[in-house]
């Protein structure tokens, strides 16, 4: 096979990735309170100040969780727990929406966010989306004590993850393994709008692409 040309592994290689898939992408699920202490308690060996006013002064355990669970929910390592601790210090006092902070902590992340969706070239690519779609998503955002949520007509919905999609299956036909490169301020709302459609395809903000890093934008989703 391998004289071939065939990549030839083995069954044990085989179970290790997909049980390695299947964490990835159930690690938030798997996230408790007592795994996240356990964690603030390592951070605190090195960093006792940090965690002394975050957790209880600023959030609670429960909040950090919650910003955790998020990070993974969308393959986000959550190794760097200083970085985490520290942009979630710096926003605490101005709010406490969960989501709001796993925006911030995701733009303290930019450099591993950045080289996770870099190409072997050290590119990202991207599909963005035009200005007239990111207006009508962030005119649709709406944020509540209870959470934040998207408030799109139906047709006009149905009309931009066609249009996504069809820009993503154009993009990937001919090779490319894009992100969807969108504002910090509606971010978090089209990922709302592209998970269940397009749950494997990263939505990315400006803010969260290093400065030292290359973007190539492939194509512009417009209506």
């Amino acid at each position: 096979a391998q004289v071939l040309g065939y990549t030839v592994v083995n069954h044990a290689a085989v179970i290790a990735t997909h049980i390695t898939d299947m964490l990835k992408t159930h690690a938030h699920e798997l996230v408790g309170r007592q795994d996240v202490q356990n964690m603030l308690d390592r951070v605190s060996k090195t960093q006792p100040k940090l965690v002394e006013e975050l957790v209880p002064g600023l959030l609670s355990l429960g909040a950090v969780q919650k910003v955790l669970q998020n990070l993974l929910r969308e393959q986000v390592g959550v190794r760097d727990l200083q970085s985490i601790l520290e942009a979630l210090s710096d926003r605490a006092a101005a709010t406490k929406d969960a989501e709001a902070l796993t925006e911030h902590a995701r733009a303290a992340l930019s450099r591993q966010i950045s080289k996770a969706h870099q190409g072997h070239d050290h590119v990202i690519q991207a599909v963005a989306l035009a200005h007239e779609i990111e207006d009508a998503i962030a005119k649709s955002a709406h944020e509540t004590p209870q959470g934040s949520y998207l408030s799109l007509e139906p047709n006009t919905a149905q009309r931009i993850l066609l249009r996504i999609k069809e820009a993503l299956e154009d993009v990937m036909s001919k090779g490319h393994q894009p992100v969807l490169l969108v504002s910090g301020a509606t971010r978090r709302f089209v990922r709302k709008l592209t998970e269940r459609p397009f749950p494997a395809i990263p939505v990315i903000a400006h803010s969260e692409i290093a400065g030292n890093v290359k973007v190539q934008t492939i194509k512009v989703v417009k209506l």
